[in-house]
């Protein structure tokens, strides 16, 4: 599992942080948003919080074309647009080369079922995609799933496990009052990607802004 909600209730209000983490069947997830809160008439919280696994890394880190050594390619240099022509072995194996790329100190491997074609050519086109977004375009691509367990990226036809959850749907929670945080992502690394013309001789040596 990639990512996975949590619902609950509590007679207390609990304060959440980013990266708060739970375990779950041996693997840790991270909260990657702030949760959604609603009180209830009988002064209750109901909190909706969203984990996700290593795929926390995933999403900080942008898939750029690079070639195996992890440099910039000569043809598509550290671009995070790029068309690519690939069986799902090369896609992942960009998917890891960021990533170690990214987290020097914790080296990222995967491993392909064999009930999945390695074979098979597919073209993707990439447009400032995390590496979050990549593989899941990569998955859905191939018509596979995936999952991290300690640092490898395991992809297969089907990934099954064995839980003795019971789910079910509850209609009964009344919220006339909701605490909803507005958490958007922010960036800590720019790459610029082009523009349309070349700046004039009299531009200057630092970035301009527009106002």
């Amino acid at each position: 599992v990639s990512e996975f909600e949590l619902k609950f209730k509590s007679a207390n209000f609990l304060q959440f942080k980013l990266n708060d983490t739970c375990v779950v069947d041996d693997e840790e997830y991270f909260l990657s948003e702030l949760p959604k809160i609603e009180k209830d008439n009988s002064g209750e919280y109901s909190y909706q919080c969203t984990f996700l696994s290593s795929g926390k890394d995933l999403k900080n880190t942008l898939y750029l074309f690079v070639d195996q050594n992890a440099n910039e390619s000569t043809i598509y240099s550290a671009k995070a647009e790029f068309p690519l022509i690939a069986t799902i072995d090369e896609f992942i194996s960009l998917l890891c080369r960021n990533l170690n790329r990214n987290y020097i100190s914790k080296q990222w491997d995967y491993e392909i079922s064999s009930d999945v074609d390695k074979n098979e050519i597919k073209t993707i086109d990439f447009s400032g995609a995390s590496c979050l977004d990549a593989i899941k375009t990569i998955c859905e691509t191939y018509e596979v799933e995936w999952q991290i367990i300690d640092g490898v990226i395991r992809i297969a036809k089907e990934i099954k496990y064995n839980t003795q959850l019971t789910l079910q749907y509850d209609e009964s929670i009344i919220s006339p009052i909701k605490i909803n945080y507005d958490f958007k992502d922010f960036a800590n690394r720019i790459f610029v990607i082009g523009g349309e013309k070349n700046l004039t001789s009299d531009y200057g040596e630092y970035l301009m802004l527009p106002n």
